[in-house]
């Protein structure tokens, strides 16, 4: 029996890439690599796991790649800023985050689905108002909302470098208040 052996081809000539593309590049070879070690790793405290994501996470703050799926979701929920709210007891400080910890997962599961998406995940909450608050106060108002889309929706904590958050917000003459969650994953190059 004969044995076949393939012929050579010629080398095809490669463009070098720019710093963006290869910063893509970078980034989409360790998002790969984290999600396949994500997948069995039972060690994601190692060092350079925490090293790949926290790359992950830089690239996902840059828009150095693009989401494949994205969800948006409105949720009439009012907000205030929860530092400057000194003079309000514990109480009423404690039903307000109460109320978005048991909203914003319903909403979520009612209007997305019952299972979560898979994380690294990119999550964008929106105050829409009527006054608009600092930055920091923007955060505070948010935080509760940002725990319920952590904890009870993706069942992860939010200090987790697989969940980004991104707080802003709009000003709304009328109408009532809301929330609008923008959650997107499964990221790809731009």
């Amino acid at each position: 029996m004969k044995s076949r052996r393939s012929k050579r081809v010629g080398r095809i000539p490669v463009k070098p890439l720019s710093p963006d593309e290869a910063e893509r590049a970078r980034c989409m070879r360790a998002y790969d690599a984290l999600c396949a070690a994500d997948r069995g790793c039972r060690d994601c405290d190692a060092p350079a796991v925490k090293e790949a994501w926290s790359a992950v996470q830089r690239a996902l703050a840059s828009d150095a790649i693009r989401p494949r799926h994205v969800i948006d979701v409105t949720i009439p929920l009012a907000t205030s800023n929860e530092a400057n709210a000194r003079s309000d007891l514990f109480r009423s400080r404690h039903r307000r985050a109460r109320n978005a910890r048991d909203l914003v997962p319903c909403v979520l599961r009612a209007k997305v689905s019952v299972k979560p998406p898979p994380a690294p995940a990119r999550i964008t909450l929106t105050r829409v108002a009527a006054t608009q608050l600092d930055p920091r106060g923007v955060h505070a108002a948010l935080k509760s909302v940002e725990d319920a889309v952590a904890l009870d929706y993706f069942g992860i904590d939010d200090s987790d470098p697989r969940l980004l958050f991104v707080c802003e917000q709009t000003k709304k003459k009328g109408g009532p208040p809301e929330v609008r969650v923008r959650i997107e994953w499964g990221f790809g190059p731009t």
